[in-house]
């Protein structure tokens, strides 16, 4: 034991000693006890120069930069509608399925699927962040309306996957996707 912590201990025998009548002893002595190691407040309730996110001059900066659940398939309906009426396209180390929702200005939606024969969990999340991240990063600037399901194939090796392999086989399918004249393709691009 520590000093400090020793010395706790014996005011706390002493205290016990005197008062042995009592039944809530130790909620008593703890309300008297003044501890010297925090005189004033918290650090974090002294910061005043926190800013609320509406406040601060970088808000729709930080707001670009999310991705939302609206952003996101999230149910198998989706998921099955991509797989049954959605396009497909087979790349290198994905299959991508693309189905257009015609211009309801809600932007791009992406689903992910990554097989248990990938690899295990670890290997299979990892594949999904950085697709998830690629999407984050680059929808802000795509002029479509549609959703995509991007499937990993079997032969995709995660540890080796990087953001930026990423980005070089999905940039020039998102690229082509904006050039087609298809219902998904959005009149004005709003940057």
């Amino acid at each position: 034991m520590t000093r400090d912590t020793q010395q706790d201990t014996e005011e706390v025998y002493i205290f016990l000693e005197e008062n042995r009548h009592e039944t809530d002893i130790s909620t008593q002595y703890y309300q008297e006890k003044t501890y010297p190691r925090l005189s004033g407040p918290f650090p974090d309730q002294e910061r005043a120069c926190c800013f609320a996110p509406q406040t601060c001059k970088r808000a729709e900066e930080i707001k670009r930069l999310t991705f939302p659940p609206e952003r996101r398939l999230r149910k198998r309906p989706q998921y099955l509608a991509c797989y049954q009426r959605g396009r497909r396209y087979f790349l290198k180390r994905f299959i991508v399925y693309v189905l257009p929702r015609g211009k309801d200005g809600a932007g791009c939606r992406l689903g992910t699927a990554v097989s248990k024969k990938t690899g295990n969990a670890v290997e299979r999340n990892r594949v999904k962040r950085l697709l998830r991240e690629f999407f984050r990063l680059h929808h802000q600037s795509w002029c479509l309306d549609c959703d995509i399901v991007v499937v990993a194939k079997r032969s995709i090796v995660p540890g080796e996957l990087t953001l930026q392999l990423v980005t070089d086989e999905l940039t020039p399918l998102i690229k082509r996707l904006e050039r087609e004249d298809t219902p998904a393709r959005l009149t004005p691009c709003e940057t």
